[in-house]
């Protein structure tokens, strides 16, 4: 931690990190109770009940597929990046914390991994993936504006507010702000 001292940091991740990676595989799509359990197992270790548990809430009724990209997002992506941040928050550095929430509406792989970089890059053109596919022209280019002011912003003041988006508070481990990025933009906080 000690290259990051007086830096400033926006990290984040996806609501559906793992759906590109593990979408269509039949293994995963068919797996049995016994197998997102020893899944689960695998990733969380003696806690994994309580982390299956909880994934069955957020995702009610959901598929095998959703639940373990749900758990394996939290052990990896959304996990590992709300611990960095808070230790980087813990040591007085800057950070903002993000979530990527938007998806296709037709599209079957959600707010997968790497979604946000046509609308950073705005390749909507050059490069059509399945994961934008019947979307709106207009919804990809407000919201690719919004997304590119931001990390402008970021990246020539080292903060990311503007006028474009909503207020963004940093991140703390008492007021745990996340920006979540989606047709509409907005902050969630969840205080400890």
């Amino acid at each position: 931690m000690k290259g990051a001292e007086n830096k400033n940091f926006m990290i984040g991740f996806t609501h559906d990190e793992m759906h590109a990676i593990i979408s269509g595989n039949s293994d995963i799509e068919n797996a049995t109770d016994q197998q997102i359990e020893a899944g689960f197992f695998r990733e969380f270790g003696d806690a994994w009940q309580s982390f299956l548990e909880a994934c069955k809430k957020r995702v009610p009724g959901g598929s095998a597929m959703e639940i373990l990209s749900l758990g394996l997002n939290i052990a990896n992506f959304e996990g590992q990046t709300r611990e960095f941040a808070s230790a980087l928050s813990d040591r007085k550095i800057n950070v903002w914390l993000y979530r990527f929430d938007w998806k296709s509406p037709k599209g079957k792989f959600g707010a997968c991994h790497c979604i946000e970089l046509p609308f950073l890059f705005n390749t909507f053109q050059e490069w059509s993936p399945p994961m934008i596919s019947g979307s709106e022209k207009i919804d990809l280019l407000n919201l690719s504006r919004a997304l590119q002011k931001t990390w402008g912003e970021f990246a020539k003041r080292g903060n990311p507010n503007n006028n474009s988006i909503t207020h963004w508070p940093r991140f703390s481990n008492k007021n745990r702000s996340e920006l979540r990025w989606n047709k509409y933009v907005e902050v969630v906080q969840k205080y400890r």
